[in-house]
């Protein structure tokens, strides 16, 4: 199995692309995350504040998937490589990858900087150990080790942030 040439690389750059296009304003508004979580405001606040920013981050990148598919369909020359699922498959990578930023944002806010890169560690092997299955033994839509290593970055995170932060206190 496996892809090989030309049109996949173009394809993976190009969705590489789009994926930097969809988390570039999270990713724009994560200093202000971070002032928000290193503040001296009480916890409560903070996981109030966290929940709205993954509102918000949620609802800029579905805003972003449904902007790249209507651009998709008037400029379809440019994006002809990319078919409508690729950019779906992106936005939900992109969307975890939004949410996992807003946790590191929060882990980095209370200084637990070998978590954050535990966290990163976890990540890669994550989507070369996914990746290398699904191009050795299946067929498939060749961003889904992306988003799957992204989805389960963002539940390593949740499960064992809060028991590290636990630990720590």
């Amino acid at each position: 199995g496996g892809f090989y040439g030309e049109k996949v690389v173009n394809l993976y750059n190009l969705g590489l692309q789009i994926r930097n296009a969809l988390i570039f304003l999270p990713s724009s508004f994560s200093p202000i995350l971070l002032k928000i979580t290193s503040s001296s405001i009480d916890a409560e606040s903070k996981s109030g504040y966290v929940r709205v920013i993954y509102f918000l981050y949620s609802l800029i990148t579905i805003f972003s998937v449904f902007l790249l598919l209507i651009i998709k369909k008037i400029m379809s020359d440019y994006f002809e490589v990319i078919s409508y699922m690729d950019i779906v498959f992106l936005g939900i990578g992109a969307l975890f990858c939004s949410l996992t930023m807003v946790n590191f944002n929060n882990y980095l806010s209370k200084l637990r900087v070998n978590f954050v890169f535990f966290c990163n560690v976890f990540w890669g092997v994550m989507c070369v150990l996914i990746s290398y299955i699904f191009y050795s033994f299946l067929s498939y839509n060749i961003f889904i080790p992306l988003v799957i290593s992204y989805i389960l970055l963002f539940i390593f995170q949740l499960i064992f942030g809060v028991n590290d932060e636990a630990n720590s206190n």
